[in-house]
């Protein structure tokens, strides 16, 4: 007689074979084997399928129910919710999927003191984008921060609620200790503006614990307030063992001018370059017409790169190998001269920024290094001499030269430039280039007919009218839209219009533009009707420019401080 099995054999029993089958009966290991013992005169076959289906069964429903705990009830709410037209407009921005106007008008909630309705929190608690989370953080009110505790997959809600402002030294170090690494970045920020060298002493006990990536995020926290005193934490920060440590801990140093790194990078810059002005003119009088924009002989820039890397430069940051199109020596050096204030150069070269520019862009095999060098020491001192120069330079070498390579490099600079000048200095330039701009474009003989060629607006003035910041001033709002007017008006007898960078502004201006240019921008654009692919596309362009404008116009009517 077989002896009864008390485990599970389905498996063996099915892989076996029910007629080679020698574990004895099928069995669950359940209590299901009391009915399957009941199967008498059932094939083994059924016998097997039936006992597989029971057990799937069990598994599925054979928990017996357990205790939920209480859920705790979300909070009163104290600050008041949108008004329905106000709740209706943010559900037709988020199912059209409008990032950009949603982040617009939730802003605009927060300074109206207004939280978002509770039936729009689960979609917009799944919101991803840091601006998007951001701009909806502070008007969630308690539901949404309950709500958002319940999923797991809102997890960022709870990551992000900092302590308040006011909150004391107490409150921001159970932050640093306990909270998630925003949390902890924002007590970190906070206690370096009022308690500096206890921020100092939280970075130091938590150095060698944390990722390379926080390590560089609590130096970035230095950046406010900094002064001598960092200068031993950042030092030690030198031999770290990440580059891109190393690298924001020599930034920092870089900006401290009596460091011991910044008098390092001084003395190497020094040793390679040297300026020699013209002997036949009097410094005071060549100072006097350079200021004047007048000519004379310019003075030469010599230039004498690295030949070597020593192991106590890598240490202060400077990257051993360079991004594919430019030499080691070169990348040395640009490298060095993007961590020496550009303000030294007054003085240890004798010369006003104007002058020195113009003597390295006369350098032909090292000038546009040493140029691309002090483009990047803009992020030091962004003196407006300086940037000004620089812009003049960069500007003028990327319009005449005819090498493509050339024309990418200066472009970069240029970027540099425009990133760095400050808004003050930067606007009227862009007004005055929209201006010349704005002229009757130039038309140019095609196989299709005349066609307007697309280099009425310069690249630099698309690429500021980007970088410059937002909302953009009402004068520069104003002189960009009748700008635009007068080159469409001077483009309408042609047959086409090729694209170029005034269309490439035009995504752009429909969000920077100012509450004050709206109604002009809403004005008709006068494009000419015709069938032409071109054309079609800038009606394309404008229609949409100008249903952005509509929907910033109801944002701003609809909600309001």
């Amino acid at each position: 007689m077989m002896r009864r099995q008390t485990g599970d054999t389905l498996l063996s029993v099915a892989l076996a074979g029910t007629s080679r089958a020698t574990c004895g009966p099928v069995r669950t290991g359940t209590t299901l084997d009391e009915l399957i013992e009941k199967l008498s005169g059932v094939e083994p076959e059924r016998v097997l399928l039936l006992a597989a289906g029971a057990r799937a069964v069990y598994r599925k429903a054979g928990l017996r129910p357990g205790t939920l705990p209480q859920a705790v009830p979300a909070p009163l709410e104290h600050v008041p919710a949108c008004p329905p037209r106000v709740a209706d407009l943010l559900g037709q921005l988020l199912s059209q999927k409008g990032d950009a106007l949603l982040v617009e008008a939730l802003e605009r909630l927060r300074q109206a003191g207004m939280r978002v309705p509770f039936e729009l929190l689960p979609a917009l608690l799944s919101l991803r984008g840091t601006a998007l989370r951001s701009a909806l953080l502070p008007i969630l009110g308690q539901r949404g921060i309950w709500l958002a505790a319940q999923n797991p997959e809102w997890r960022w809600v709870q990551d992000h609620i900092l302590p308040e402002a006011s909150a004391g030294i107490e409150v921001q170090l159970a932050a640093w200790e306990d909270g998630a690494p925003p949390q902890r970045l924002a007590a970190l920020r906070r206690v370096r503006t009022e308690a500096p060298e206890q921020a100092r002493a939280w970075i130091v006990s938590a150095w060698r614990g944390e990722k390379a990536e926080f390590r560089r995020e609590m130096l970035e926290a230095l950046t406010e307030g900094l002064s001598q005193a960092d200068e031993p934490l950042l030092e030690n920060a030198l031999d770290d063992r990440s580059a891109n440590v190393r690298a924001r801990a020599a930034g920092l140093l870089a900006r401290m001018t009596g460091s011991a790194l910044s008098v390092r990078m001084r003395d190497r810059a020094g040793a390679q370059l040297r300026y020699e002005a013209p002997k036949q003119e009097p410094w005071g009088l060549r100072r006097i017409a350079s200021s004047l924009g007048r000519g004379g002989q310019r003075g030469s820039l010599h230039v004498r790169p690295p030949e070597s890397l020593p192991d106590d430069w890598i240490r202060d940051g400077i990257a051993a190998k360079p991004p594919q199109g430019i030499g080691e020596r070169a990348w040395w050096m640009q490298q060095i001269l993007g961590l020496v204030p550009l303000s030294h150069w007054n003085d240890a070269l004798g010369a006003d920024p104007r002058e020195l520019v113009r003597a390295a862009a006369g350098n032909p095999e090292w000038g546009a290094v040493v140029l691309n060098g002090w483009a990047h020491a803009l992020a030091l001192d962004a003196g407006d001499a300086w940037a000004a120069a620089l812009w003049e330079s960069f500007r003028s070498r990327y319009d005449t030269s005819k090498d493509a390579g050339d024309r990418t490099l200066a472009w970069t600079s240029l970027e540099l430039v425009l990133t760095h000048m400050s808004a003050d200095k930067l606007e009227p330039r862009l007004r005055q280039e929209l201006v010349a701009a704005s002229g009757k474009p130039t038309v140019q003989q095609t196989a299709r007919g005349p066609e307007v060629s697309i280099d009425s607006m310069s690249r630099a003035c698309s690429q500021g009218l980007q970088v410059i910041r937002q909302p953009w001033s009402a004068d520069l709002g104003a002189t960009y839209l009748r700008s635009l007017r007068k080159y469409l008006a001077g483009a309408r007898g042609v047959k086409s219009l090729s694209p170029g960078s005034w269309m490439g502004t035009i995504p752009v201006a429909a969000f920077a533009l100012p509450p004050s240019c709206f109604d002009q921008a809403l004005e008709p654009m006068n494009l000419r009707e015709t069938d032409d692919w071109l054309w079609q596309r800038w009606h394309t362009e404008i229609g949409t420019f100008q249903f952005i404008i509509r929907l910033r116009k109801q944002i701003a009517e609809e909600i309001h401080a």
